[in-house]
Parts: C-alpha cells; structure tokens; sequence
C-alpha cells in the first residue's frame, strides 16, 4: 500500500504532474462550460464522467540537491508552483 502513494525517478514524477495540470485544466473547462448551459441534466452527466477519471494530486515534492545536472529537475519545481504544491 505504501508503494502505490509514493513515486521515485524524474520521469515519473513528471507524468504524474503533467496528467494533474491536465486535469486540473480540464476541470476548470468543464466548470466553465456547466456554468454556461441552462439543462441540469446535460451538466450532471458532464460531472459525473469527470469524477469517474480522477487520480489522486501529488501533496508534496522532495528533490535532491546532488543531481546533475540540475537543470534535469528545473521543470518539476515550476509544475509544483502550478499547481500550488510545496517542494
């Protein structure tokens, strides 16, 4: 259980955080297209198929200081400060 809540390697990490920026995006789209259409039923089903696809959010980012170099990890940093998570 405690390995599926942790994830090691650059790469990894960067796809975990590219698929909650995108989600993230996805849902304020589909937010603002609900908002927009008068029919209940049209914007429940909306939601709904929304709810289905999540994932969970990364909650904290630890990085080591002895990569090099370390510009390999510059990008992971600024998908942190999106998405308002602490590095």
């Amino acid at each position: 259980i405690v390995r599926e809540r942790f994830v090691v390697g650059v790469n990894q990490c960067t796809k975990i955080l590219e698929s909650a920026i995108q989600r993230r995006n996805e849902l304020q789209i589909d937010n603002s297209q609900n908002s927009l259409q008068k029919s209940g039923n049209e914007s429940r089903r909306s939601a709904s198929s929304i709810n289905t696809r999540l994932s969970p959010v990364p909650t904290l980012i630890l990085l080591s200081r002895d990569v090099r170099p370390a510009t390999i990890l510059a990008h992971i940093s600024i998908y942190a400060h999106i998405l308002k998570i602490p590095v």
